[in-house]
């Protein structure tokens, strides 16, 4: 029997709270012992689960790292009572996710994973835990070499006066050097070709990709009635985000009127395309599922995604994904049942798109391979298998 600690922003919430719920509970299944702690969202009163910060104060403290330039220099709090619950716990493993919103300081939480020699576990959900600044670094590699003079408006990497983005840097490749028993994985091969180009894991023990799993037990094949309109699915959190590129889908709904959008997560817009249906965010998965499987396509414009929950749903329901390379969906994604094409190529998108819509697709042949991959299950499995890796080897 082992016993786990996992850290994370949310639990049960969002793509990385819902992960982290799969593998306490296959940890629990399996007759391990297992710990959540985690620092934003609703407080959870299970056994065993722990919310270490509050959001108001996160939300203070962010405003006060912007001010600084350090993303990370808060939450001191926080972290002596996380340390302090896991110093009671003694855990073979401790699997970090997530360290950003400002709810943990990682400067203090590794000084004293270090100095009791404990078994580290960084899932690289994004770039943030190799950039110790910026959540998607693009083209920019300055994270390979120390960062500063950072190429980005300050927004970016969270500061409105200072670049402090080398001092950051320097801090979080001494802190991962700190810990002796480091090992690392990654949603995606992209990701992860990514990881091992960092200077801070220069010192890791072992590499593993190890793909995001979702609720398969929601996302499958829902058999719909046929429709005479082409049908093609759209989700963005946040369309304002230039790095979801939802400027694309308007102008790919300009290029093909004969086809119809659903947008989901997006309220009505103004002048925008006849073509184009906004659906508003749904919270309620299986109506989520059900608008996948009757759709004939799933588009995606990141410039640059490390895994694509929407591409592994859109796969589960059956329904077939197309997009611009943006890093994950390409790496993770059905080969078989996807294509993407050179970001910001729209003749190529078309093209694509034209052709993947005139193929008969049998969705259920889809969505069962897809949960094959994709489920929770495999997900946690796997983990589980990379602790006892872990365990046996340090």
């Amino acid at each position: 029997m082992m016993k786990v600690c996992q850290i994370n922003i949310f639990y049960n919430q969002g793509s990385t709270g819902r992960i982290v719920a799969s593998i306490h509970r296959n940890l629990e299944e399996q007759g391990h012992l297992s710990y959540v702690f985690y620092g934003l969202g609703p407080k959870d009163k299970r056994k065993n689960i722990c919310k270490i910060s509050s959001d108001r104060l996160a939300h203070f403290y962010g405003k006060m790292c912007r001010i600084i330039g350090l993303r990370f220099a808060c939450a001191h709090l926080e972290t002596l009572r996380l340390i302090i619950k896991v110093e009671s716990i003694r855990p073979d493993i401790v699997h970090i996710h997530c360290m950003n919103c400002y709810y943990l300081n990682p400067s203090i939480l590794f000084w004293y994973l270090g100095i009791r020699n404990y078994r580290v576990l960084i899932t690289n959900h994004a770039d943030i835990s190799f950039t110790a600044n910026c959540d998607c670094a693009f083209d920019c590699t300055k994270w390979k070499s120390g960062c500063g003079n950072c190429p980005y408006d300050k927004g970016n990497f969270h500061s409105r006066f200072f670049d402090r983005t080398h001092r950051s840097w320097m801090s979080f490749y001494k802190l991962y050097h700190f810990v002796k028993r480091l090992y690392v994985s990654s949603v995606s091969a992209y990701t992860n070709k990514r990881a091992i180009e960092s200077p801070f894991f220069d010192k890791a023990i072992k590499f593993r990709v190890i793909k995001n799993g979702i609720d398969t037990s929601l996302f499958y094949y829902r058999p719909a009635s046929e429709h005479s309109i082409k049908t093609i699915v759209y989700v963005t959190p946040n369309y304002l985000d230039p790095n979801k590129g939802f400027n694309y889908l308007v102008k790919i709904a300009k290029l093909t009127p004969e086809y119809k959008y659903l947008v989901i997560g997006v309220n009505q817009l103004h002048n925008m395309p006849t073509n184009l249906s906004f659906m508003g965010r749904i919270n309620n998965q299986q109506e989520l599922a059900k608008i996948y499987s009757s759709a004939d396509l799933t588009i995606l414009t990141s410039k640059q995604e490390s895994f694509s929950l929407v591409c592994a749903e859109s796969l589960c329901c059956g329904t077939p994904v197309l997009g611009f390379r943006s890093g994950g969906p390409e790496s993770i994604s059905l080969h078989d049942y996807s294509s993407f094409v050179d970001y910001g190529d729209i003749d190529a998108l078309l093209k694509e798109m034209n052709r993947i819509l005139e193929i008969k697709w049998d969705k259920n042949i889809i969505s069962e391979e897809a949960t094959r991959v994709y489920s929770n299950q495999s997900m946690a499995n796997e983990y589980l298998s990379y602790y006892q890796e872990m365990l046996l080897e340090s």
